[in-house]
């Protein structure tokens, strides 16, 4: 049996804090998908803090060489991947 992974649950105001944003901007990132809330009942979303610290990124220095060899987006690509809409995926507008 494999052992279930631990998730230490924020809500919005407390993830919002922790990284230095608007609750909005969490909303945002739940909203566009790079983000997953979990709802406990009608009203409380939560956010997992390993998740949230996941979809920080560094900013490349110009010193690595990152941006003049086109890797910046090679870093970039699957670190904030928004799910696919169901609509869009099944050809509708």
């Amino acid at each position: 049996m494999a052992a279930a992974k631990s998730r230490n649950l924020l809500s919005i105001a407390q993830a919002a804090e922790h990284i230095g944003v608007n609750p909005r901007t969490i909303r945002r990132r739940i909203a566009d998908g790079c983000l997953t809330g979990y709802r406990m009942g009608p009203r409380l979303i939560r956010v997992d803090l390993n998740e949230l610290d996941a979809i920080l990124r560094p900013i490349p220095t110009a010193g690595d060489g990152a941006l003049s060899r086109g890797r910046y987006v090679e870093r970039l690509t699957g670190v904030c991947t928004p799910k696919p809409d169901a609509e869009l995926a099944a050809g509708g507008r």
